[in-house]
């Protein structure tokens, strides 16, 4: 049984914005598993161990049940843990036996910023590639939400999208949301191999739908 694992979901980056029940189960771990940002940001003084994932994961997973025996073992997970973020990793070995305390995830507050609501809206991610078919996306859909990452960008997707029509279309790009240097603007397509991006940003785009 995996009783003693909980994943928090830390939300998009700043402190404030992680749940207080996700902030009462990091205080109440005897170890506490995340990035080394993470465990910088939302342990500070936490009595649990701490071990940080840098690349190791399949390490850490492989050996998690044996260390969660007698033990609280809470893993810190970016965003929401089930919206592209390491939940999916753990529910896929644990399922239901570990607990998951949901958190605000990036696509939530980037709506915020916008001030737009985000029902009818498509979440795709290039985090790592995907083999995501771009242009297919756009012919099928017209309220897009992208997760990019540093490789696969606004750079990655002009080329991608070289020639095809994109009448209509409102794009807005969001990165390092909730921090300091948090940057959330509307861009033009002409601009996406200009833009200087963050490590991760967030693309949202919709097309107006004119009726007549």
């Amino acid at each position: 049984m995996a009783k003693g694992i909980t994943v928090v979901g830390c939300g998009p980056g700043a402190q404030d914005l992680i749940t207080l029940r996700g902030r009462k189960a990091i205080d109440g771990a005897n170890l506490i598993i995340g990035s080394p940002r993470l465990l910088a940001d939302f342990t500070e003084g936490c009595r649990g161990e701490k071990l940080s994932i840098e690349g190791n994961y399949r390490e850490i997973m492989g050996s998690l049940e044996e260390r969660a025996q007698g033990k609280k073992v809470v893993i810190l997970a970016s965003g929401d843990p089930m919206l592209h973020s390491f939940g999916v990793v753990v529910a896929k070995r644990f399922g239901r036996e570990a607990e998951y305390i949901p958190g605000v995830s990036s696509v939530q507050y980037a709506f915020t910023k916008i001030a737009r609501g985000w029902d009818g809206y498509r979440i795709f991610s290039l985090h790592g590639g995907t083999g995501l078919d771009v242009k297919k996306v756009f012919r099928e859909n017209d309220r897009i939400v992208i997760l990019l990452d540093p490789k696969y960008n606004l750079k990655y997707l002009r080329q991608e999208l070289d020639g095809e029509s994109l009448t209509g279309f409102t794009f807005y790009i969001a990165s390092n949301l909730s921090l300091e240097d948090e940057d959330c603007i509307e861009l033009g397509f002409e601009e996406f191999g200009t833009y200087k991006e963050e490590s991760l940003s967030i693309l949202i785009v919709r097309k107006e739908i004119v009726h007549g």
